[in-house]
């Protein structure tokens, strides 16, 4: 894989145990696991996100975060939104006076009686009120001084905008909000406590934490985790203060008797004087330039290393993580270059292995799997798909999971524009599978349960695990012959590990690394059946089941090796506008090729395969020509705010 190699050895790179690295499942857990992190950390909390919901979860994950922050003399939080969709008043919210309950479950089926007030809130003021009202409550111990409170620092972040892009400079400040969010947003979501960095493309409000499937990557390593924090800390360098935009933290209300009004416990913060968007462009890619990090990598590599015999990538326990940032305003493309250079080396392997004939009979082409919430590629992206030499699958939400379902006004319109999108999309793939005479298949699936809307995004990499092993075995002949050059370890000679000096720079190559995913030639997986019972008594024991009969093709692998996650949904919108960030991940060993094989079973556990029936069901028609949710209109608009969606 030396293409993908070129195109990503501009990133950093990080060397994580496997044993630190946790793939959660559902919602649940991802709001139980931020709950845990938020009243534990001791050092930093960075949170960077679109946005955070007002309702009683999302408040109990502040309330626990500020009571935390607190108690403590020591502990720094920055929290980066974006500057429109963070300031958008919710319009009936819960107020709470203490923590509702601690998790997602019990939370959704209790009502508390700690329920003071209603009234409008957005994600900016729910801070201000969560922080000033735990600095009121927490007790004031000898060791601590209220004065460090000044160190929670909540950043609204305005997204830059291309020097040519006029439309967007007159149009954006006249927009009402909602509509304000149309053009552009800051859609990074990276949730990072003293060592563990959680990576997502989840939000943080009610639904992501009940009943939105996303995918959710716990990485426990200090130097990934000290990357995210230093970026968040830039973007919020670059963004506006709270107390700036909204005014400062007030006191508590009075009470209905004409007591004075009690000072307030938080020290106010001097002006926060945001950077400029290229002062942020040079500190961002200073802090992504390999050689700056070297220090902090040394201790990995050294560790590494120490686990095998050669100055090469160990196997056994231990993955390869490779960030990298996007945000076209700026002209920092390194997320799009990564993808669009990990397709085409994908399809490189592709095409190989169809030309590669056995004794018994000639191999079927390996699986790129991509999955993503608003299925609307970027030209590059669909592209690069259709012409791809390996079967491809694509996991989407149906109208009724997808996240607009039950939106009123033009925002209702989105699901049926997606549905439209995807019909074309389809139309393509039948076109070059005909005149294609490759054995590959092009298959979309689209995700539906009841009451779940879908927003999982990323891609996995599949191929036989037959084909793995004789390339292996190549490699290992190959690797012997260059040792004995080198005077690395062999079989008949001493190792000299540790004498000589490693190129940190290309000493880890990505592109050795082969996926073994075990598909069958029209590139469905092994194991449907069981696999499939398997992930559907897991979800009945968490609660998901709902009796829902699991369907779809699911799919039994026999391990992954490779996978994108992060906030790019692989859209117009990823590429050209918004605030991006994903990690490549890569690794041989085989407990986390498990995780990451139940990880994709569980996604494709309620998918139904589509077909052009799919498309003349109810539902999925247009009709009248002004209907806000099915009218003729979203044909013509759909392709014209295409770059928007």
């Amino acid at each position: 894989m030396k293409g993908l190699t070129r195109n990503t050895q501009r990133l950093p790179t990080f060397w994580v145990k496997t044993s630190d690295v946790t793939i959660l499942s559902t919602p649940q857990e991802f709001y139980d696991t931020l709950l845990k992190h938020s009243r534990t950390a001791t050092q930093r909390v960075s949170l960077a996100s679109l946005y955070m919901g007002t309702g009683t979860l999302e408040q109990a994950l502040v309330n626990n975060l500020c009571k935390n922050y607190c108690q403590q003399d020591h502990l720094k939080v920055r929290i980066v939104m974006d500057g429109n969709r963070g300031t958008r008043v919710e319009r009936s919210t819960v107020v709470l006076d203490e923590d509702p309950p601690p998790t997602a479950t019990t939370a959704t089926t209790t009502t508390t009686a700690t329920t003071a007030t209603t009234k409008p809130h957005s994600a900016a003021t729910l801070f201000q009120s969560s922080l000033l009202s735990a600095a009121t409550r927490t007790p004031k111990k000898d060791n601590i001084d209220h004065t460090h409170l000044s160190d929670f620092r909540v950043g609204l972040f305005n997204m830059p905008l291309k020097t040519n892009d006029w439309f967007a400079k007159f149009v954006l400040p006249h927009l009402p909000p909602r509509y304000n969010e149309l053009l552009t947003t800051f859609h990074l979501k990276a949730y990072v406590f003293d060592d563990t960095l959680i990576m997502s493309g989840a939000n943080l409000s009610n639904d992501y934490f009940t009943s939105r499937q996303d995918r959710y990557w716990v990485i426990k390593n200090k130097a990934l985790a000290s990357l995210y924090h230093d970026i968040i800390d830039i973007l919020y360098d670059a963004s506006n203060d709270i107390d700036d935009v909204l005014g400062p933290q007030g006191s508590p209300s009075p009470s209905k008797s004409n007591s004075p009004t009690p000072p307030s416990p938080l020290p106010p913060k001097p002006k926060h004087a945001p950077i400029s968007p290229g002062t942020m462009k040079i500190k961002l890619e200073q802090l992504m330039l390999p050689k700056d990090r070297n220090l902090e990598w040394s201790t990995f590599e050294k560790e590494a290393q120490a686990h095998t015999s050669f100055a090469s990538p160990p196997s056994k326990g231990w993955a390869c993580i490779r960030p990298s940032l996007q945000c076209a305003a700026l002209d920092v493309r390194d997320d799009e270059i990564m993808t669009k250079g990990l397709l085409e080396r994908l399809n490189h392997m592709g095409e190989e292995r169809t030309r590669q004939e056995y004794n018994r009979q000639p191999h079927p082409p390996p699986t790129t799997y991509v999955s993503t919430g608003y299925l609307n590629f970027h030209d590059h992206y669909k592209a690069l798909l259709l012409k791809m030499c390996t079967n491809v699958h694509l996991l989407t939400a149906s109208p009724s999971a997808n996240g607009f379902f039950t939106a009123s006004g033009i925002s209702g319109s989105l699901p049926m524009a997606y549905s439209l999108i995807e019909q074309r999309l389809y139309a393509q793939i039948q076109h070059y599978t005909r005149n294609d005479n490759a054995p590959r298949s092009f298959l979309i699936h689209e995700y539906q349960q009841h009451n779940w809307t879908y927003h999982a995004k990323g891609l996995w990499f599949a191929e036989e695990q037959e084909q793995q092993e004789e390339q292996k075995e190549q490699e290992e002949q190959e690797q012997q012959k260059k040792n004995k050059g080198n005077g690395v370890h062999t079989s008949d000679g001493e190792s000299n590990y540790g004498k000589t000096p490693v190129d940190r720079e290309n000493w880890y190559v990505p592109d050795d690394n082969h996926p073994s995913w075990g598909t069958t030639a029209d590139g469905t997986l092994r194991g449907v059946e069981s696999k499939q019972e398997q992930v559907k008594q897991k979800r009945e024991r968490s609660g998901r089941g709902g009796g829902n009969k699991t369907r779809g093709s699911s799919h039994g692998m026999s391990g992954g090796s490779l996978t994108l996650i992060g906030s790019p949904n692989f859209g117009c919108r990823s590429v050209e506008r918004d605030f991006e960030s994903s990690l490549l991940i890569v690794t041989e060993d085989k407990e986390l090729k498990i995780e990451m094989e139940r990880e994709i079973n569980q996604l494709m556990a309620y998918t139904s395969p589509v077909e052009a029936t799919t498309f003349t069901k109810k539902g999925r028609k247009l009709s009248g020509l002004f209907n806000w949710s099915h009218g003729w209109w979203i044909s013509p608009a759909s392709r014209l705010v295409k770059g928007f969606m």
